[in-house]
């Protein structure tokens, strides 16, 4: 997918745990475009320039993984050794930038006025003119 000439780029400096926990998640990572390459070849020390949809595939993939390691909490499972579980809360800080961000590109995107949800009257396609 190749960015238009609208999309702007949220940058995004990522480092300490909570990039050692990114790069143990891109494996699920695998259908975005390269996104997963971008990421494991990150070393966070210069800010990653991120699309809106490539923030919106990080905030699923780190979700998704916080209500998994939940999940296994509850369940107590034996790790292989050598295996260590899942850091929660360097994922939460992660995911409260990543949805920041996401927010910023929407905002950008929409310059500057919040993007509307179309549900107060209905989607355009579907209002009567007056």
């Amino acid at each position: 997918m190749r960015p238009g000439k609208n999309d702007v780029p949220v940058r995004l400096l990522i480092t300490g745990a909570e990039l050692d926990e990114l790069h143990r998640l891109t494996g699920a990572l695998c259908e975005t475009f390269g996104l997963d390459r971008r990421i494991e070849g990150y070393q966070g020390k210069r800010p990653i320039a991120l699309f809106r949809w490539d923030l919106d595939a990080l905030v699923d993939v780190v979700d998704h993984a916080l209500r998994d390691a939940g999940d296994w909490e509850n369940r107590r499972p034996k790790l292989r050794p050598g295996a260590r579980r899942l850091e929660a809360e360097p994922l939460r800080l992660l995911l409260a930038r990543l949805r920041e961000a996401r927010d910023e590109a929407d905002r950008t995107a929409f310059g500057g006025v919040e993007p509307s949800s179309g549900t107060e009257r209905g989607p355009a396609w579907q209002r009567a003119e007056p």
